[in-house]
């Protein structure tokens, strides 16, 4: 689930220091799902709305089409 196995380098240093982002991030959002109490699925589909309502704002206020 955290695409730890998807990376570019192979120096341990560099590995380990993704390894151990990617760990981190996956307990700061285990700990944001619990508290929520609702599955991965649901939290997945959450974060999802967040950032592509995000990105469409920002797209919309950088072309202009939306004055916020």
């Amino acid at each position: 689930c955290c695409n730890i196995g998807n990376f570019f380098v192979r120096k341990r240093f560099p590995v380990l220091g993704h390894i151990s982002l990617a760990m981190r991030a996956f307990f700061i959002l285990e700990k944001i799902r619990i508290d929520k109490k609702i599955t991965w699925y649901e939290f997945r589909r959450e974060l999802n709305r967040i950032a592509v309502g995000n990105a469409i704002i920002s797209l919309c206020k950088e072309t202009g089409l939306l004055l916020i």
